[in-house]
């Protein structure tokens, strides 16, 4: 201390002071949303684009912003952002889409990112693909193009679709296969169901099959 007098009247710094320069790491951007293809039976569906960051100056917690094109001063901030896990929600209807993602620590470092996936509206009820006696088993068969539930009578398409008689996977795990007993001379009205509910008009069928021209 007092470095201009002389060194016997000056005081002596006993205690030594730490002194840290303390650095930032990178921001990093670890997974990026939604991927694959969003499916749906309304006009628009609801897509969540999502982001999650890591490291950065306080452990990922940054602003993250999103656009549609990449382009500068396209970008708007995230509706839930400023924290390590940062999402917006938008409604879109069948398409291809990509977005781009920038988001910015309190350090500065910056971290960009891209996401594709496909949306797609499903209003059509499921089809019967394929229909065939199963002779070792039995048992008549479907195929329908899409994960279904269906059920069948063997009075005519005017039935309401709770009121018929289930037809049973072939594997659980596998819902587009199925079978029903096989009854010979018998004709099986079939209606199908997807998972967002679709199905054929009221008095009409996916299928009307007949045991005898199978």
């Amino acid at each position: 201390a007092q470095p201009n007098k002389p060194e016997s009247e000056r005081y002596v710094n006993v205690d030594g002071y730490e002194f840290k320069l303390l650095g930032t790491q990178p921001l990093n951007i670890l997974e990026t949303g939604p991927n694959g293809t969003i499916t749906g039976s309304t006009t628009t569906i609801q897509v969540d684009l999502t982001v999650k960051t890591d490291d950065g100056s306080d452990e990922g917690k940054a602003a993250c912003y999103f656009s549609n094109t990449g382009a500068e001063g396209s970008y708007v901030e995230m509706f839930e952002t400023n924290n390590f896990e940062h999402k917006q929600s938008l409604n879109l209807p069948s398409g291809n889409y990509g977005y781009f993602f920038r988001c910015v620590d309190a350090g500065g470092n910056a971290a960009q990112a891209n996401v594709s996936f496909n949306v797609y509206v499903d209003t059509q009820a499921p089809t019967v693909t394929r229909a065939y006696h199963d002779q070792p088993n039995n048992a008549l068969r479907i195929v329908t193009n899409e994960d279904a539930s269906c059920v069948y009578s063997l009075n005519s398409c005017n039935y309401n679709f709770e009121e018929g008689l289930d037809l049973i996977y072939s594997n659980p795990s596998i819902r587009n296969r199925h079978f029903a007993e096989w009854q010979p001379n018998s004709v099986y009205y079939i209606k199908c169901k997807d998972d967002f509910g679709n199905l054929p008009a009221p008095n009409s069928c996916s299928l009307v099959a007949s045991a005898t021209s199978i």
